[in-house]
């Protein structure tokens, strides 16, 4: 993904937003309040799968060492 410059190698702005070329050749503004929104909401889940994890661990432990009956 690149920035679109214009002639005069400025970059190119949609709606106070930079405009970004992508791989395809497809041409999007870039939401940046957006992205951090979004990057901010999924490391929170992360962070609450990584403490539910961290704690079903913990209470597994104490089964340890048990055969299979």
């Amino acid at each position: 993904m690149k920035l679109k410059l214009d002639a005069n190698g400025n970059a190119v702005v949609e709606n106070g937003m930079p405009v970004y070329v992508y791989d395809d050749g497809s041409e999007k503004p870039f939401d940046a309040s957006k992205a951090v929104t979004t990057i901010s909401r999924l490391n929170g889940e992360a962070k609450g799968h990584r403490e539910r994890a961290e704690k079903a661990e913990e209470a597994a432990k104490k089964f340890e060492g048990l055969d299979d009956p």
